[in-house]
């Protein structure tokens, strides 16, 4: 995620990147989206603080640049970053456990609902089609 979100210049895309780099990780390693969505819970101190730190590295990375991103009527009084990646979490947990495997195939919704509460949905969204693929009609 980190290596992914360094190759781009603007924060947007720096947010993009990282979680494209995530979804594709899960993807291609279906064991390890299991392990870190599903089964973490279950396994206990062995992983937890690994994807607390991953949780806390995603809420930074949305943090201060996010505030500023937005514009002043579109700023929210109270931190989001930390409910918004725990709302993709969840949301990626549940496709797993429904048997999903493909999760890059989310990577434009889930760009849009992360990005959204800062930029607005529609720059969101022009944000998640730089990012993803078109999908084959």
């Amino acid at each position: 995620m980190e290596t992914a979100a360094a190759e781009q210049a603007e924060w947007p895309d720096q947010v993009a990147a990282a979680l494209v780099a995530i979804l594709r990780f899960f993807t291609e390693s279906p064991e390890a989206a299991r392990v870190c969505l599903v089964d973490s819970a279950a396994l206990g101190a062995a992983i937890r603080p690994r994807l607390d730190q991953a949780v806390e590295r995603m809420v930074a990375m949305l943090g201060l640049d996010g505030a500023q991103a937005g514009s002043s009527a579109d700023r929210h009084l109270e931190p989001i970053e930390e409910p918004v990646v725990t709302g993709v979490f969840a949301m990626l947990s549940g496709r797993v456990t429904a048997g999903e495997s493909d999760l890059e195939q989310l990577a434009g919704e889930v760009i849009e609902s992360v990005l959204g509460p800062y930029l607005g949905y529609e720059e969101a969204g022009a944000v998640a089609a730089r990012h993803t693929a078109p999908t084959p009609d």
